[in-house]
């Protein structure tokens, strides 16, 4: 117990946490680019299906299997920047229609139909389908008892103290209401950190979100990617207390 009592006092631990918080964005940084190496790895590998197709096109030219694999990207990259020349082109409207084609196969076109919405709707050069989305603060409360005159004379500023008045979240909603269970509800999409390509989405009832006026999508990323460290950056300015000081339970909240 002396020992633990001797590293304590003499900040030893301190500084150990100094260093972690200091070192905490490298870690991050790293700990996305190996999810997303290893992913992309998976799928793309030299070991993947879609690697050993990369490996028999190169080997086409070459005997070599590194090479062979390199080669077989390079001639897919150059393949697919030829497609999206020809896709901005006058060709446009014939390849728009080529790539139709899949929603009409059995199985496939459900999932082919779907895949494409989403693409489109997080394609920055369409604008009208991010116009659909909303950076929203989904808050929840606890439960208020029924006042009365007669029975209670507590106001609801004191009800608020004792009780609390709940958290919340932001997240994005696309637009439009549905009804469950007699409830009117807003789907929100719920990003997890430090991946907010990753999430979950829940139907929150339409009284309890409100949309962050001046926010975007991207914002609303950029805190979720940093753990929240750079939200001060990219909330807007209406919705930032003071530096150095923090608001109270009683005060209201603008």
């Amino acid at each position: 117990m002396r020992i633990v009592r001797w590293i304590w006092n003499k900040g030893v631990v301190g500084t150990f946490l100094s260093g972690i918080f200091a070192l905490l964005p490298i870690i991050v940084t790293v700990g996305v680019i190996v999810w997303l190496a290893g992913y992309v790895t998976a799928l793309l590998g030299p070991g993947s299906l879609v690697g050993r197709g990369l490996k028999y096109i190169g080997l086409q030219f070459v005997t070599s299997e590194a090479a062979g694999y390199v080669i077989g990207c390079a001639i897919t990259i150059v393949a697919i920047w030829a497609f999206g020349w020809m896709v901005k082109s006058k060709a446009k409207s014939l390849f728009k229609s080529l790539l139709e084609w899949p929603k009409h196969l059995p199985v496939v076109g459900s999932i082919y139909g779907t895949a494409q919405q989403v693409v489109q709707m997080v394609n920055r050069d369409d604008d009208d389908a991010m116009k659909g989305m909303e950076v929203v603060y989904a808050g929840w409360g606890k439960n208020k008892p029924e006042l009365s005159d007669d029975s209670m004379r507590l106001t609801k500023q004191v009800v608020e103290s004792v009780l609390g008045r709940g958290g919340g979240f932001l997240a994005l909603a696309p637009q439009g209401t549905y009804n469950f269970d007699g409830q009117e509800c807003r789907i929100v999409y719920i990003p997890t950190s430090p991946v907010p390509m990753s999430g979950g989405c829940i139907f929150w009832p339409v009284e309890q979100v409100k949309v962050a006026e001046g926010m975007t999508p991207d914002q609303l990323m950029q805190i979720y990617l940093s753990l929240g460290v750079l939200a001060s950056q990219a909330v807007p300015d209406q919705y930032c207390c003071q530096v150095g000081t923090l608001s109270t339970g009683n005060d209201d909240v603008q």
